[in-house]
């Protein structure tokens, strides 16, 4: 793909750019390995439009980028699927085609479904036919058939690619409402866009090492992250119950519970760990010098990462066998992470000690957080608390 610019603008540099823009269309139509990529769509709605020039200058620009996501659409056979699904409903309306509409511009340009509605025209694939109700009485059908749907796309892409679920990864996220009236699903909640006042719900995905998505759970806005992870791998473990997959989670969802009910499920993990949580003995390990298997820059010859295996100090029991799993801490040092986190550090520390000759009254009325956590109550800097970070 590739922007070509303003057509009027090029026509003044160039009165002869149409005839060879005509000539690089044919050469590359000419390559077999390209030609595969054009959409028929695309040259029908595109050829009035370089016909001559006082028709290219009143032509309208149409939007294409939809163009190569039908055409994974069809490969994973949703669009016979939603085409046999709206049939078997007896919709008046193309149910693949409103499905199709809403899930590219989700991709291409994210906004409401009446925003999206009104960019139909704009589009090179025509989506008139589909009113905004009918998008969303798309979105109840997609609802109730969510379980036939995964099932659908997990089995088209296996076809695709040789699917490795040895290795999965989940994380929670939110979506928020500009909406103030909490309700069945929607509520206030820890929003990580840091809309509290306005109503979210929970996002729980689980992706294989690919990044394609193996399964989903949507949550009440006030549910905690730490409880989504088991219901998400639970439904995933029966649907795949061959293997031991590994689990590969953030900090917030790493609880003893967690990870004893994965061991439950055979499923390994790795979930991130605060050091800070570690107690003297194990920080004292940490830090030594001992134990760690470097990596050097072959052209500096700087060490650019280190890593070292430590015994875990939370033991996670196995309910069936009552068996105790001490897990491994497996700790990482990089140099580009830091080079980021000492100039994060430096400028909190800046930051804070401006706050300091700005007054009394902005420390008091800020959280310990962020460059706040390096003040004291009695107003001063406190170095040993940044040692301490810089440590880490």
């Amino acid at each position: 793909m590739e922007a070509l610019g303003d057509i009027s603008e090029k026509m003044k540099e160039d009165p002869n750019y149409l005839q060879s823009l005509k000539d690089r269309v044919k050469a590359l139509r000419s390559d077999a390995s390209r030609a595969e990529q054009l959409q028929e769509a695309a040259v029908r709605r595109i050829a009035p439009a370089v016909s001559d020039s006082s028709a290219a200058a009143s032509a309208p620009r149409l939007h294409y980028g939809m163009a190569p996501i039908r055409k994974v659409w069809g490969k994973l056979g949703l669009n016979a699927w939603f085409r046999k699904a709206g049939y078997n409903r007896k919709l008046s309306w193309d149910l693949d085609l409103a499905v199709f509409y809403q899930v590219a511009s989700r991709i291409l340009s994210p906004m409401s479904r009446r925003g999206m509605r009104r960019q139909c025209p704009r589009h090179l694939f025509k989506f008139d036919s589909v009113s905004l109700d009918q998008h969303y009485e798309a979105l109840d059908i997609l609802a109730a058939s969510k379980t036939t749907i995964i099932k659908k796309l997990d089995e088209a892409v296996s076809k695709e690619i040789a699917r490795d679920c040895s290795l999965v990864f989940y994380d929670v996220t939110t979506f928020y409402f500009e909406s103030f009236e909490p309700d069945c699903l929607r509520e206030r909640g820890m929003s990580k866009e840091h809309r509290t006042h306005e109503t979210q719900v929970l996002l729980g995905l689980l992706i294989d090492r690919c990044g394609i998505p193996l399964d989903y759970e949507v949550y009440r806005g006030n549910t905690a992250e730490v409880k989504t992870l088991m219901k998400v791998v639970e439904s995933f473990r029966q649907k795949c119950p061959q293997g031991k997959p590994i689990v590969v989670a953030d900090r917030g969802l790493n609880s003893k519970e967690n990870l004893s009910k994965l061991i439950e499920n055979d499923c390994a993990f790795i979930v991130a760990h605060s050091l800070h949580r570690l107690s003297s003995k194990e920080l004292d390990n940490l830090f030594s010098e001992d134990g760690w298997k470097y990596k050097f820059d072959s052209e500096t010859g700087e060490m650019s990462w280190k890593m070292k295996t430590m015994d875990c100090p939370e033991a996670v029991k196995q309910k069936e066998s009552r068996e105790v799993v001490n897990p491994r801490l497996i700790v990482t040092w990089s140099a580009k992470r830091y080079a980021h986190d000492m100039k994060e550090l430096n400028l909190q520390w800046e930051q804070a000690k401006k706050m300091m000759s700005a007054g009394s009254g902005r420390i008091d009325a800020s959280f310990k957080r962020g460059s706040r956590q390096f003040l004291k109550r009695v107003k001063q800097s406190d170095p040993d608390k940044k040692a301490q970070e810089e440590r880490y």
